[in-house]
């Protein structure tokens, strides 16, 4: 097995743990329970988090097409990612689950294929430039992209706690 495969094997394994806990979340909480930090409904904190994965997926992409790293400023980039999350709030909110579980899945899905074609060179190479430290593609293609999955499942969790 190639690194590249193991790496998607993971990724894969931790897509599937997540949405199988947002597959168990009752649809009345799905619909009216609100994430502390987003102020979002919790249905489409799901729904941010499938945008995530084509995020990520077109960071690899980037970087693969221009032959360097994705350059990443907070300063630049966190105004027009409150735009644009405010922009999907509006047109994806009230989306209804099973759409919002389809769309995680295919672009998870997307991800998950792209990640298995990484040569070892490209997962040792910086991929993203963040805070002025280079990332390699093998950071950008699993733990970066999870957590931004696990933040929001974080937010998730506290707006729907277990029932005993």
């Amino acid at each position: 097995m190639t690194r590249s495969e193991e790496l998607a094997g993971e990724l894969q394994a931790a897509i599937d743990a997540i949405h199988t806990e947002l597959a168990a979340i009752a649809d009345d909480r799905w619909t009216n329970a609100i994430t502390g930090p987003e102020g979002w409904p919790v249905g489409h904190t799901a729904h941010h988090i499938g945008e995530g994965y084509l995020q990520s997926l077109r960071w690899i992409d980037q970087a693969l097409a221009e032959a360097r790293p994705v350059v990443l400023d907070p300063a630049v980039g966190l105004p027009a990612i409150n735009l644009a999350n405010a922009r999907c709030l509006e047109e994806h909110g009230h989306q209804a689950r099973a759409e919002t579980m389809r769309f995680m899945s295919a672009n998870a899905q997307r991800l998950i294929d792209r990640v298995r074609t990484l040569t070892d060179a490209q997962l040792d190479e910086p991929m993203m430039i963040l805070m002025g430290q280079a990332r390699p593609g093998s950071m950008v293609a699993v733990p970066m992209a999870l957590r931004h999955a696990n933040n929001h499942m974080d937010s998730i969790r506290g707006a729907t706690p277990r029932q005993k």
